[in-house]
């Protein structure tokens, strides 16, 4: 039975009941979600506690029955066993979590990888970019050095000079 049922029949309140297995260390086993597993020898353990605490007795003088300690004695076989499962939970844990690590890790050098290829691709295209304009700038100033001055440039200096002559032929300048 659980301590919501044991503390309905004590007449206390589930807290009462947590503080009692608590500070007295009762030898109770539990479920796997951790709760409390009440027996019927368990329940007289608590009905002699709390009639010894109606009766004016302090926790700090509260005598235990004899089959209680005797049942504590054995406990810690008991404890050592769940000591060594736990362990055992934890290092499996650990082994999940080192596992997960290791995956993520795995997955984010993958992307890296991934990401360093398209940017050497990137690379290459730079350079081959690079490499025809450097060409192209060539050419042109090869081409400049070859050619001779536009005939637009000659003949708009031309057209200046002719206007100026014939003004001055006709004002006599």
């Amino acid at each position: 039975m659980d301590t919501k049922y044991a503390a309905k029949i004590l007449g206390v309140s589930t807290s009462t009941v947590q503080r009692w297995v608590k500070h007295f260390a009762l030898p109770l086993d539990r479920n796997e979600l951790g709760h409390y597993i009440f027996t019927e020898e368990s329940i007289e353990v608590l009905r002699q506690i709390k009639t010894q605490i109606q009766q004016g007795v302090l926790l700090a003088d509260l005598k235990l029955p004899n089959n209680l300690i005797q049942k504590q004695s054995a406990n810690p076989v008991n404890a050592i066993h769940q000591m060594e499962h736990l362990q055992n939970q934890i290092t499996q844990l650990e082994n999940n979590l080192n596992q997960k690590a290791d995956s993520v890790v795995s997955y984010q050098l993958l992307l890296h990888r991934q990401e360093i290829e398209e940017l050497h691709e990137q690379v290459k295209m730079l350079s081959k970019k690079i490499a025809e304009l450097e060409l192209k700038q060539k050419l042109t100033k090869k081409s400049h050095l070859i050619d001779p001055p536009l005939p637009y440039d000659q003949t708009s200096v031309r057209k200046k000079n002719k206007k100026r002559n014939i003004i001055g032929m006709l004002f006599g300048f």
